[in-house]
């Protein structure tokens, strides 16, 4: 186990370090290309300046039907989930940008346990802030700090046959690759890896996302 904290903490430090890295060079990158700029375009005003054309926006759309099993198989029902997760980033440069994430979903399901019907409602959310860097026109790495806050299940009902939930937070830290179809509007996906998933937990910490995006 301490092994596993400590081999964790040294890829989130090289992760970190490689980011701060990215950042600094385009950074100045950035500013020699701005300055550049100045010195061929004297006559050029800081009022020319549009915010609009240092934005794109993105998002993606959960729309799910499904069966579900709990309780060790004695529960089982039919679930609905809905979501939305909005984005939106700034570019410093063609190629790098950085912004903000949000994600919203709703899940309703009801469950059958001998005579009775259990009735499930979960609303999670999340928040955070991403970086990426587009390179060969297509293609892009994405960085991505996020905080959610998800609902489950105590193992108990209240009265009215629904699920106790108690609410817990947890950090997560993305990084990996995607591809984007390009042009004023065009989708994408792309696949991360969690460097702060927890280990005593089943699944693996491999984030698959599709979405759109708007002058990306």
């Amino acid at each position: 186990m301490i092994y596993n904290v400590l081999n964790i903490r040294k890829k989130l430090y090289i992760l970190i370090l490689l980011v701060a890295s990215f950042t600094l060079f385009s950074l100045d990158s950035y500013a020699q290309n701005k300055s550049s700029s100045k010195k061929k375009k004297t006559s050029k005003k800081e009022s020319d300046y549009k915010l609009m054309e240092h934005l794109w926006f993105g998002g993606g759309l959960t729309l799910q039907f499904g069966s579900s099993i709990l309780g060790n198989g004695s529960l089982s029902g039919n679930v609905f989930n809905v979501g939305v997760s909005p984005m939106a980033g700034y570019k410093l440069t063609n190629w790098l940008s950085f912004g903000p994430r949000f994600e919203f979903s709703y899940y309703t399901g009801r469950y059958a346990g001998g005579s009775d019907i259990y009735k499930l409602s979960i609303t999670n959310y999340s928040f955070g802030v991403f970086n990426r860097m587009k390179f060969f026109r297509t293609f892009f790495s994405h960085i991505e700090f996020a905080r959610n806050s998800d609902f489950y299940w105590t193992g108990f009902f209240d009265a009215n046959n629904k699920f106790v939930l108690e609410r817990d937070w947890s950090n997560h830290l993305y990084t990996g690759l995607g591809y984007n179809s390009g042009g004023d509007f065009g989708y994408e996906f792309y696949v991360m890896y969690d460097f702060l998933a927890p280990d005593d937990v089943a699944n693996l910490p491999i984030v698959y996302r599709v979405g759109f995006t708007y002058k990306f």
